[in-house]
């Protein structure tokens, strides 16, 4: 009977030592890289700046954006300004209370610029937290965390706008130029010209004195230009055209009117089209009270 207690004791052993060694393999990576940090020198917690920053667009092959891009679920691109002396970070996402899959998130691209930038999937902002907690070192002055712009994941993306703008002035200077010359002798012909004798073995020469007063009065701005050009691309993941009924550029100059654009002679209104670009126009007037505009379109592509 005692043999057979052994056994049991053995078996029961052997079970503990298998047991606690699942458990001790079953420690996420990220958490053992997580306390290797140390105490946090400072968090913060988001207040809700950047929630009307939404910019969908088709992220670039090597952009940080894409692969949450390409698996559908949309991103968020956090930024924190005061990165400071810190040199590492952690980002804590919350929804109504709850760690969101993935949290904390680790810094992401670039890592030797002097701001954290985090990228996540998206979240619906309604409910949504977030905290950052620096380690390394104390934050530096001003910023705070923000949410630089975000996607929804399951948002069609239709139409991306770029525009250049470019801006040109003609500025005046003006001058008040004085000159006189003054004699020695004082002589004058016609009443105010000076004149003086000089002879030709110069026992009688007579000196004069030129004088040019120069005063800077200042300059004066006209012929405020504003020009460029606008590209519409058509971005979506369906194949069919986009139909593109208006397009608007407002100069943003409060009592002006929007730019008016010129895509050239057979561009109209709407347009159906999944290629094109329009040349650059250069057109535009001078207005002694504000500025005038130049600019250009390009339909869908």
């Amino acid at each position: 009977m005692k043999q057979y207690r052994w056994l049991v004791a053995l078996v029961a052993g052997a079970f503990l030592l298998v047991a606690c060694g699942g458990l001790q393999s079953a420690v996420p990576d990220a958490d053992v890289r997580l306390s290797s940090l140390g105490t946090p020198t400072y968090s913060e917690d988001w207040d809700g700046r950047g929630s009307e920053s939404e910019k969908c667009r088709v992220p670039d092959a090597d952009d940080p954006r894409f692969p949450l891009y390409a698996a559908g679920d949309g991103w968020i691109h956090w930024v924190f300004s005061t990165k400071g002396a810190s040199n590492n970070a952690r980002l804590y996402v919350e929804v109504d209370g709850v760690a969101v899959a993935g949290s904390p998130f680790e810094p992401g691209p670039p890592l030797n610029a002097n701001v954290w930038h985090f990228y996540t999937p998206f979240f619906e902002l309604d409910g949504l937290t977030a905290t950052i907690k620096l380690y390394g070192g104390a934050r530096g002055p001003g910023g705070g965390l923000v949410i630089s712009d975000y996607c929804p994941g399951d948002k069609e993306l239709s139409v991306d706008v770029r525009k250049t703008a470019f801006t040109e002035f003609t500025r005046t200077h003006e001058w008040d130029i004085a000159k006189k010359v003054e004699t020695e002798f004082g002589y004058v012909v016609d009443e105010d010209t000076p004149k003086i004798w000089l002879y030709t073995d110069g026992s009688g020469d007579e000196t004069a004195t030129w004088t040019v007063d120069v005063t800077y009065k200042g300059y004066t701005d006209s012929d405020f230009v504003v020009f460029g050009e606008i590209e519409i691309e058509n971005i979506s993941k369906s194949e069919d055209d986009k139909v593109i009924t208006s397009i608007t550029d407002d100069l943003g100059f409060p009592g002006y009117d929007d730019i008016a654009l010129d895509c050239g002679d057979d561009f109209e209104l709407p347009t159906r089209s999944r290629s094109g670009r329009c040349s650059p126009a250069r057109t535009g007037s001078s207005s002694p009270t504000g500025p005038s505009s130049r600019a250009t379109s390009a339909p869908t592509r």
